[in-house]
């Protein structure tokens, strides 16, 4: 339910940078309304692409991965260029790279959270051939590719602008402008390079969707969401977890345009976002024990995959992350090193307080005892 719900809100987020640089690629700065009208026609074109099979959007996941890997070995190579010139916009010395322990942990959640999720093509294991092989192999290959190019990628965009002139919307295309100007033939190759990323965007949220979508329908037949997640297409993939999310990406930009046009503070809207992390952030704190305790109760029981290791060495494999999970959660709400933002403070803990006390009254309210006599009869 944690990862619909983050999903729900990460959704018009990530479209709401495909509309900022849909808006650089026509030269046009979009009104919230208009931002907001972007994320929600692409949020339902994503809900409506998650309902197919697997096997049918595949090569969107296999495009955007390819697209993906051009647009960051561009950025990488452009960087490499202006270092050669002697042209980077940013100390790229050893010391500049000394371990900071207040740099950091204050990182600390930022780190964590593009971690998040690698987990979810597990939801989607039935679709796979050989799981067992498939998802480990994928997930150390995946691992070292996304590490590399994500490096060679932070390179160029380093390289091209200073770090307090880097935009989280803008950044991608003010680097490609930099490093390689707009003028003649190359401002088309920009442009191309441009709409390839808004389409590693679609990719994405397709891929997250397909593997969160088929999660909340497992949880709905087991009575742990509501019954409206159930329902399927004829062929057989999730309906209404694409529904919802196509439902609620629209609720979340409406407010957004809302709040940014009347109101003023965009802040308040993006609090919202800080609420949806922090609380994955703490999905994934009992994540672990729980794990620890269907190893140890299931042990025997056969799964398609297993995590090897001794005893020892698995409890520290929960232990350290558990650690850093929470050292992230505490860096939403306070960085060290500067002051603390009690307003920020009471309205992102109070929404997390809610968010809990919600999911606890309905996890009460929807576990059903079951009944020794259809244990054993199940058991038999």
């Amino acid at each position: 339910m944690v990862l619909l719900g983050k999903l729900c809100l990460w959704v018009p987020a990530v479209f709401y940078l495909f509309a900022v640089v849909l808006g650089q690629v026509l030269k046009v700065e979009f009104s919230p309304w208009q931002i907001a009208g972007v994320s929600i026609v692409m949020s339902w074109v994503c809900s409506y692409i998650s309902t197919k099979p697997v096997a049918d959007a595949n090569w969107i996941s296999s495009l955007g991965a390819i697209l993906k890997v051009l647009i960051m070995s561009v950025l990488g190579i452009g960087g490499l260029i202006q270092a050669f010139n002697g042209e980077v916009a940013n100390d790229f010395s050893a010391s500049a790279f000394a371990p900071s322990f207040q740099v950091g942990f204050a990182i600390l959640s930022v780190m964590l959270f593009n971690l998040l999720g690698f987990e979810v093509v597990s939801g989607a294991s039935d679709s796979m051939e050989n799981p067992k092989k498939d998802i480990p192999k994928a997930t150390i290959l995946g691992g070292m590719l996304i590490a590399f190019f994500y490096l060679l990628a932070t390179f160029g965009v380093q390289a091209a602008l200073p770090l307090d002139q880097i935009s989280a919307s803008a950044g991608l295309y003010e680097s490609l402008v930099i490093l390689f100007g707009v003028g003649g033939a190359m401002g088309l190759v920009i442009n191309f390079l441009a709409v390839c990323f808004m389409f590693t965007l679609v990719a994405n949220i397709v891929n997250w969707s397909v593997g969160v979508n088929y999660v909340a329908l497992y949880a709905a037949k087991n009575d742990d969401m509501p019954k409206v997640f159930k329902t399927t297409t004829k062929s057989g993939t999730p309906k209404g977890a694409a529904i919802w999310n196509g439902i609620v990406a629209t609720i979340t930009m409406v407010a957004y345009a809302l709040i940014a046009t009347f109101g003023g503070n965009e802040d308040l809207f993006w609090n919202v976002f800080s609420l949806g992390a922090i609380i994955l952030l703490m999905s994934y704190v009992v994540m672990f024990p729980a794990f620890l305790k269907l190893r140890r109760i299931d042990a025997d029981l056969e799964r398609p995959y297993s995590v090897p290791g001794k005893p020892w060495l698995i409890r520290l494999m929960c232990l350290v992350p558990m650690l850093l999970l929470i050292g992230g959660i505490i860096t939403f709400f306070w960085v060290p090193g500067e002051p603390f933002d009690w307003a920020y403070f009471w309205q992102v803990g109070a929404g997390t307080g809610i968010a809990i006390l919600f999911g606890e009254v309905y996890i009460y309210k929807t576990s059903k005892p079951v009944h020794s006599g259809v244990a054993s009869a199940k058991l038999t």
